[in-house]
């Protein structure tokens, strides 16, 4: 029923059962709308609750067949491998990090001071791989790329992660598909080691601090760079123990474990 108060304008007063079905319809959208909106809030709630990586180091393509992947580890100590490139199976993996790791790895990464770092350090030799290392803190991000000229703090960061990917306790997530190209196994050869000797440096009577372990030279690789091959007696000594002997040395500006490829096509 609708009284004319004008021409113009009308005002329409609704009996009292169309007024109690409108407010029923109301009150059943107020709560449709508010369930709704809790749900909402509590997916959003669950996405924020997810732990961030607190650092992150991934390599680059060279030349060659290098190893690439990226490792990401959170504040609990949970590693995530994605393998890329060049591994015998490629895809992402994880390993859980005890108390003791974490606090090395923590402690390490405190070290390297990476705030003082410049976001690249330029380098000479453009068929090495690059290593991006992020480290996140307080929530920002800091990135840094490097290749053969790290600083030695980041270059033993760079070392025990590589033995957390190589030593690691890992888990298959997800298997990524091999391509053609890379099914080529690449071994890393612990008694060998591609060492860059700092210049000036007499190579005959350096090599003699290292006769317990049967150093030897077995071949230059590059002589402009000063880089050399040598080979040991790793049943004299563990692996990673004379990588890290070697890199603590004066001598020494870097040094890694030689690669063979073997094809199993």
């Amino acid at each position: 029923m609708c009284n004319q108060h004008s021409t113009e304008h009308r005002i329409c007063i609704p009996t009292i059962r169309m007024m109690n079905r409108v407010l029923s319809i109301t009150i059943i959208a107020s709560l449709a709308l508010l369930v709704t909106s809790c749900k909402s809030k509590t997916a959003v709630k669950t996405d924020q609750d997810r732990t961030l990586p607190m650092f992150e180091m991934s390599t680059g393509p060279c030349f060659g067949k290098c190893p690439i992947y990226h490792l990401s580890i959170d504040a609990n100590g949970l590693a995530t491998l994605d393998r890329k490139r060049f591994f015998k199976e490629v895809g992402v993996y994880q390993t859980q990090l005890d108390n003791q790791m974490m606090i090395k790895v923590i402690s390490t990464i405190d070290q390297v001071d990476f705030l003082s770092l410049p976001e690249k350090l330029e380098s000479e030799i453009p068929d090495l791989p690059a290593t991006t290392f992020v480290h996140h803190k307080d929530g920002k991000a800091k990135s840094v790329w490097a290749k053969e000229n790290m600083p030695e703090a980041l270059r033993i960061l760079k070392n025990d992660l590589e033995l957390i990917i190589r030593d690691g306790d890992w888990t298959v997530v997800q298997l990524h598909e091999q391509k053609a190209e890379d099914i080529d196994d690449m071994e890393i050869v612990y008694n060998e080691l591609i060492i860059k000797m700092n210049q000036g440096i007499p190579l005959n009577r350096w090599q003699k601090k290292y006769s317990d372990y049967g150093l030897r030279l077995l071949t230059r690789l590059d002589k402009d760079l000063n880089v050399w091959l040598y080979g040991y007696n790793k049943d004299s000594i563990e692996p990673a123990a004379m990588i890290e002997l070697l890199k603590e040395d004066a001598a020494v500006d870097n040094v890694e474990f030689n690669y063979r490829l073997s094809s199993n096509k």
